[in-house]
């Protein structure tokens, strides 16, 4: 930690702050080694390499998804990061919305997400092609996000049948995942 390693994840006020070095150790310490650290697991060439490979030249993605690694310290802007691929001209934006949306929603059986067919979700995101960023996002047909700044509140929690109890329990917001219909682990639907 002290080398910069790893860095301590702070809560500090409503959000979470990376701390370095001797900051971090004194953070860490002085809770009894019992909070969350970020270690640099995802480095930008590893991540560009496995974002653009192909099974053959010109065919289709080796890697049909892309996401963030959240954790305790979320790193989000999957848009922002996956755009500047598309002006370089090594995604398509079919490519980019597949990774982000569709491929996703079906890997974990979501099929009421990353789609727009009767009975989905409505989850949309405007994309500003000038910024290379995310403009707006819509979740269940209402504005979440404008410019950056969020606008909505709330969540739904994803589970398995094995969760709902809990999910209920908890009066939480939630959806089922079809495992059984799911790439992760059942069946494959056809695109």
């Amino acid at each position: 930690m002290k080398d910069g390693t790893v860095c301590a994840i702070a809560s500090l006020k409503e959000e979470n702050v990376l701390l370095n070095k001797e900051d971090a150790f004194q953070y860490w310490s002085g809770r009894d080694t019992n909070i969350n650290v970020s270690f640099p697991a995802n480095l930008a060439p590893v991540a560009s390499a496995c974002l653009t490979e192909r099974r053959i030249p010109g065919g289709s993605p080796l890697i049909e998804l892309a996401a963030t690694d959240g954790g305790g310290f979320p790193r989000n802007g999957l848009i922002q990061k996956l755009l500047p691929f598309y002006r370089l001209g090594y995604l398509s934006l079919k490519e980019i919305v597949e990774k982000c949306s569709v491929n996703p929603a079906e890997t974990f059986g979501l099929h009421q997400k990353g789609n727009l067919g009767i009975g989905a979700d409505a989850d949309i995101t405007v994309l500003d092609m000038k910024r290379l960023d995310a403009a707006m996002s819509f979740a269940g047909g209402k504005r979440i996000m404008d410019h950056g700044r969020v606008t909505g509140s709330g969540g739904t929690f994803l589970t398995t049948k094995a969760g709902v109890k809990t999910a209920q329990e908890m009066q939480l917001n939630y959806q089922i995942a079809d495992t059984q219909r799911s790439a992760l682990y059942g069946e494959r639907t056809a695109k």
